[in-house]
């Protein structure tokens, strides 16, 4: 079995119909660039997507999948990635950790 891989620029690679993004994170315009078809909200999309790279962990985009298929995002390869579900949830602990006075680098941990 032979698998198409093409690198598109460092860290981005195209395997036949997937986009995979890894290794700790990838700049705001790079990961812009590959957003903007999936959300309005590139900003808090990227930030979303460079925490789970820092994290060590990867995504998949399947660009056979629609932009609105649950599956068209994924952490990993099994795991459906929301994106506006994630931005909200970033949003709400934000304005939690601004009540509660904590600071930047408390909330991140």
């Amino acid at each position: 079995m032979r698998i198409c891989v093409t690198e598109i620029s460092q860290n981005h690679y195209i395997y036949a119909n997937y986009l995979l993004l890894f290794n700790s994170g990838s700049s705001y315009e790079d990961v812009s660039k590959i957003i903007r078809r999936y959300t309005d909200d590139v900003k808090n999309a990227s930030m979303v997507i460079n925490s789970y790279l820092r994290k060590g962990e990867f995504i998949v985009f399947d660009l056979d999948r629609p932009e609105d298929d649950p599956l068209a995002i994924r952490l990993r390869f099994d795991t459906p990635l929301d994106l506006q579900k994630e931005i909200e949830l970033r949003q709400k602990k934000r304005i939690k950790n601004e009540s509660t006075g904590a600071t930047k680098s408390e909330s991140d941990k």
